[in-house]
């Protein structure tokens, strides 16, 4: 689940990124309090197995917890980078185009960052990767507002076959890479994505 809002007294509408239908807006009935059968399981960080009622207006009605991201409801900062993410996805991507690439890209980030240990110095990097790969997915290609070292080293990035393999990539350019992708993400979306300058690592950290 990428974002909620309230309906009514016991219920929520739903922004979910699912692996088959891409983007999907549903409602959910009797969701509400979380302890409820539904709400318990609708919550971000987790990969669902979700059943949807299609008539007139995608509804939930089952739903199956596979997987739980438990240090990012536990660590504040390893949520704000999956929130972060979630955000991104959240406003860049338009309901109903089916991406199964974006969504394995998601669930590869929001498991690194869950289990990674000791390694924070780690998570801005992984951010950015993120962040490249996702662009490229959204089908970007450059404008005047790019300039022609970031996509040297996107392309290099997207070539990649996982987020890690990305990382001693961007660790000595990551400010610019930084500055570019939100420029790139405002763009898209027409909103801001803020990246903070404090979360960078210092260029000289080695990257394993």
């Amino acid at each position: 689940m990428l974002d909620s809002s309230p309906q009514g007294e016991r219920g929520k509408y739903m922004t979910l990124l699912t692996e088959a239908r891409g983007l999907v807006v549903a409602q959910g009935q009797g969701v509400m309090p979380a302890r409820s059968k539904l709400g318990g399981s609708l919550t971000p960080y987790r990969l669902l197995s979700i059943t949807v009622a299609t008539r007139n207006i995608e509804r939930v009605i089952g739903v199956e917890v596979l997987e739980t991201f438990v240090q990012l409801w536990r660590d504040a900062k390893r949520q704000g980078y999956a929130a972060w993410a979630l955000s991104a996805i959240a406003q860049c991507v338009k309901p109903g185009a089916a991406d199964q690439k974006l969504f394995h890209l998601t669930l590869e980030y929001l498991r690194i960052v869950n289990n990674t240990i000791s390694s924070e110095k780690l998570f801005p990097l992984l951010r950015l990767a993120f962040a490249v790969k996702f662009i490229h997915l959204l089908g970007y290609h450059g404008s005047g507002m790019t300039t022609h070292p970031f996509m040297e080293i996107a392309d290099q990035v997207v070539r990649t076959n996982a987020l890690r393999d990305a990382l001693s990539l961007l660790a000595r350019v990551q400010k610019k890479v930084h500055a570019q992708v939100e420029l790139i993400l405002e763009e898209l979306s027409g909103e801001k994505h803020s990246m903070p300058a404090r979360f960078l690592m210092s260029l000289d950290t080695k990257v394993a």
